[in-house]
């Protein structure tokens, strides 16, 4: 389903871009115009590494950014700390070694990618099409715990949602958190704990008490349209504690 979903996205962009004039076009200046400098991973091959641990996926944005939404499974290294911290961890330079920052017009991901391989890391790539293009696909992404608290106290639009059964939830949850277990979701579209009839863009963060619940859940909702989804990929104690604090 997520194969034909990253297939279906790609026939539309190229239908899109079919309207320009191919080579102005922003997909192409930024991606096919500049795949012989920087070689570019494409979104189902960007899946398969992070499911079968093949390399290293790097968020090269600032650390606030990182912890406010990211794809799972990526670490952290801001571009301006890359050299600080790039050879003191990855010492073999055949490591695979993936970059992705905010899409087509940010150049994060290019610069580094390039400057990796300046520096020998000879399987360097990036994903160009980053964070936008990967929730456009279908994928919700992860919110850290320092991210979810600042959302939590600073953001009086997002909607929280609590994955676990009802019968904990009622034993307590976050005050501002609704109710939403993996088979209601599309009730809950109706009857309001979901912001159904206001804006799909509506930031939606899920927590359960798993990282595999809250994903499941928040994979439920991109499924349905949510397209500005994160989830919390560790405990409902450690939300709470972090909310309390």
């Amino acid at each position: 389903m997520r194969r034909l979903k990253i297939s279906i996205a790609i026939l539309l962009v190229g239908v899109v871009c079919s309207g320009f004039t191919l080579k102005s076009s922003p997909l192409f200046k930024a991606v096919l115009g500049d795949r012989a400098a920087v070689p570019e991973v494409s979104t189902a091959r960007l899946v398969d590494i992070l499911n079968h641990h093949e390399g290293v996926v790097i968020d090269v944005r600032p650390s606030h950014e990182y912890a406010m939404s990211h794809i799972p499974g990526a670490i952290n290294i801001w571009e301006d700390d890359l050299i600080k911290v790039i050879t003191k961890r990855f010492k073999d330079k055949s490591t695979f070694i993936v970059t992705y920052c905010n899409g087509i017009h940010c150049g994060k991901s290019r610069r580094v990618a390039k400057f990796l391989r300046r520096l020998g890391y000879t399987n360097a790539y990036r994903y160009q099409l980053g964070i936008p293009f990967w929730r456009a696909f279908g994928f919700p992404c992860e919110v850290s715990l320092e991210g979810l608290k600042e959302i939590y106290f600073k953001d009086r639009t997002a909607w929280f949602i609590d994955a676990r059964p009802h019968s904990l939830f009622e034993r307590g949850s976050l005050p501002k958190a609704k109710n939403v277990t993996l088979q209601e979701v599309k009730k809950a579209k109706k009857d309001g704990r979901l912001p159904y009839y206001f804006d799909h863009n509506t930031r939606v963060i899920v927590f359960g008490r798993n990282g595999e619940e809250a994903r499941a859940l928040a994979e439920k909702l991109c499924d349905n349209a949510f397209h500005n989804v994160s989830y919390y990929p560790g405990s409902y104690s450690e939300v709470e504690a972090a909310v309390k604090k």
